[in-house]
């Protein structure tokens, strides 16, 4: 399990969006309980991989998981924000979660057959990203499917959101443009089978992607 042995240092803004979350996991977990919201996303990934061993990143308090495990997929769930996962463990007992990090996953190579990364590589930086997609890569399998999706956009930036129940503290975000993170995912090694922008409101645009390892 070739992981690295030097812990990735973690910027102020990702340890603050962590904090967020977990501050907040039992209020995020109720306002974020819409589970068709990746209803056609699902179909596909389905489609491309009918069943298998997935892994998902970013498996916050289980919504996505409990879709996963419903279509009859073996499932892992990691996050690296702990109360949010402690919110899926209690809600989905019969699944699996663990606490890692994207940079350091302990997980064997090629040990799954796809991978699910709703809105998980918006948090990272993008000097880290490369990183990010090359565990990604190794833990996939030669032919696995993937599925992920970040906002479209430009920059970075600190955001609150006054909406959120609960209140919230900022949390960091990273936007795309599909050119830029097509390239960036070829350069880790995977082939990209689909790719389009899914717009669910005025201001929220996601940029979706079903991924393939292509070696």
């Amino acid at each position: 399990m070739p992981v690295s042995q030097t812990e990735t240092v973690l910027t102020p803004e990702e340890l603050q969006t962590i904090e967020t979350y977990n501050q907040h996991a039992r209020a995020w977990a109720d306002q974020h309980n819409t589970a068709d919201y990746w209803q056609t996303e699902f179909d596909q990934f389905q489609e491309l991989l009918p069943k298998g061993r997935v892994v998902e990143f970013g498996a916050a308090h289980g919504r996505d998981a409990a879709q996963l495990a419903a279509r009859g997929y073996d499932y892992l769930g990691t996050d690296v924000a702990t109360e949010l996962l402690a919110v899926a463990a209690e809600r989905l007992p019969a699944l699996e979660f663990r606490t890692m990090s994207l940079y350091e996953l302990e997980l064997p190579d090629q040990a799954f057959d796809g991978f699910w990364a709703s809105a998980v590589l918006l948090h990272i930086p993008r000097s880290k990203l490369a990183q990010a997609l090359r565990e990604m890569h190794r833990v996939l399998r030669p032919g696995g499917i993937g599925f992920l999706s970040v906002k479209q956009g430009v920059g970075e930036e600190m955001v609150t959101d006054p909406d959120l129940a609960g209140g919230s503290g900022p949390r960091y975000f990273v936007y795309y443009q599909g050119e830029a993170l097509t390239t960036e995912l070829q350069q880790a090694g995977f082939r990209v089978r689909l790719q389009y922008v899914k717009s669910v409101s005025n201001k929220t645009h996601w940029l979706v992607y079903f991924v393939e390892r292509a070696d």
